[in-house]
């Protein structure tokens, strides 16, 4: 289950922002005072964006300058942090973004199961081996898929099955951009607030 907008909102609430270097390079952490919950940092060099702390670490690439890159893409949205996984993620050097879902799974096997049987009558009997020989090895990943490639029933089989996508973005890749969006917004409020300060 991917965090929410709101989730993560409450993770990072306390934070607070420590700017250990501001020139070619950036490295700012963000943290409680209180704990080391959900701690993160962003450290940025030419061409280069990576975030590090208690929900992984993640190097993405795109232009010279990476805030720039987040700020540009977030700010066609109405969000409050918008966040853009998929082209993001194919910005992605280093870092998993993608595990297996269990419900893209069933998901999957009960869509390969209706179109199978679009312009046929159904057949309860298969759908029941179905369930009890396929989705009941959904929860683990090398099982369903032995599952699936291992089943027949008369004249059905999941042929092409693996054309279908199967993961989805882990919780830490989906917290991570967020942290991303929001330490930007953070790190540009206090550069703005003391471009206006006196002397």
């Amino acid at each position: 289950m991917n965090p929410s907008e709101k989730r993560f909102l409450e993770d990072v609430k306390d934070h607070k922002m420590t700017i250990i270097q501001d020139d070619e390079l950036r490295f700012i952490r963000f943290s409680k005072s209180t704990s080391s919950n959900y701690w993160f940092d962003l450290i940025t060099w030419p061409g280069y964006l990576c975030i590090s702390g208690d929900c992984g670490t993640f190097v993405f690439s795109r232009i010279r300058d990476m805030f720039e890159f987040f700020r540009s893409d977030s700010t066609r949205s109405d969000k409050k942090l918008p966040i853009n996984p998929q082209y993001w993620g194919e910005k992605v050097r280093a870092g998993k973004i993608e595990e297996y879902s269990s419900d893209k799974f069933r998901e999957a096997v009960k869509d390969y199961y209706d179109c199978y049987f679009e312009d046929k009558d159904e057949d309860k009997e298969c759908w029941q081996a179905i369930e009890s020989e396929v989705l009941s090895q959904a929860d683990d990943e090398s099982w369903a898929y032995r599952a699936v490639y291992d089943f027949e029933y008369e004249d059905f089989r999941f042929q092409d099955f693996f054309e279908y996508s199967l993961t989805e973005y882990t919780f830490h890749f989906i917290w991570c951009l967020y942290a991303i969006v929001w330490g930007i917004m953070k790190y540009d409020s206090d550069k703005n607030a003391r471009r206006r300060q006196p002397g």
